[in-house]
């Protein structure tokens, strides 16, 4: 009977320490405040486009309908990772999109795209062909 006790104890133990334990924080490889230029993110203002710094954000600006213009930081992921991103948007065209890309390669990489009008959309480019929109 006291085997069945101590048992019945460890079992309690075992499924609280479950319940209980402290969950994994995910370890934040990039975390980018703007709060300085230390990922060195181009700093330009030329008739076409703007890049700045403004109250700890990376405001791009782009002055001509249609045209696409990016910035990159390099980033080494693992196989899994979360994503977390906040933009705002500040004036133009709602319709035009604005978002970023994540690169594996020429041939591999994810668009998260947004419009002003406040849609989203992800699209994954793998060997030369555009998936559907998710």
């Amino acid at each position: 009977m006291l085997q069945i006790g101590i048992f019945s104890v460890l079992i309690l133990l075992i499924v609280l320490y479950y319940v209980f334990r402290p969950k994994p924080t995910p370890e934040i490889l990039l975390m980018e405040t703007f709060d300085n230029n230390s990922r060195e993110w181009l700093i330009e203002e030329s008739f076409k486009y703007k890049r700045t710094h403004e109250n700890n954000t990376y405001l791009f600006e782009c002055n001509h309908h249609d045209w696409c213009y990016w910035d990159y930081v390099s980033v080494s992921l693992p196989s899994s990772y979360t994503v977390e991103v906040s933009a705002t948007w500040k004036e133009g065209n709602l319709s035009d999109t604005y978002g970023f890309l994540l690169i594996k390669n020429d041939d591999n990489f994810g668009n998260f795209a947004l419009t002003g009008a406040g849609s989203a959309c992800y699209q994954e480019y793998d060997m030369k062909n555009w998936g559907s929109f998710k």
